[in-house]
């Protein structure tokens, strides 16, 4: 195999320069759309957003605080600057906080089912010791 000579890697490189540029100019153009849509999920996941100005143009700042020392607790502000790492990261975490929400829906939905199974007598005793079965 012959050796890449100092033109062809300049060429290789000034090619992967115009690659890298592109995909940057690709997200920055869409970064107002999903922005846009991670506020819509963030209002539908719990996560509180606050929107506002900066010399570039708007920000969102996303929060939330669960006091259940699981680090749960999230907070973040995106900008039409921000990198495509932190977009990914934000959108992420408001797909897990909306997962933790579906899944305790179906454990509530579970429980129902199952409460309307019992017997008069086995929902008294589970009232009566709730707080020894956990």
């Amino acid at each position: 195999m012959a050796r890449e000579t100092k033109e062809q890697r300049e060429l290789r490189n000034a090619e992967m320069t115009r690659l890298e540029e592109a995909a940057k100019l690709a997200f920055r153009a869409a970064i107002p759309a999903r922005l846009m849509q991670l506020q819509a999920d963030a209002s539908a996941s719990g996560v509180n957003t606050r929107v506002f100005l900066t010399a570039d143009g708007p920000g969102i700042e996303f929060t939330r605080y669960e006091y259940d020392n699981k680090g749960s607790s999230f907070e973040e502000t995106l900008t039409y600057d921000s990198d495509e790492w932190q977009v990914e990261y934000v959108e992420r975490r408001i797909k897990e906080f909306k997962d933790e929400i579906d899944a305790r829906a179906a454990r509530k939905a579970l429980a129902e089912e199952v409460w309307k199974g019992l017997r008069a007598e086995q929902k008294a005793a589970i009232v009566e010791f709730i707080t020894y079965l956990r």
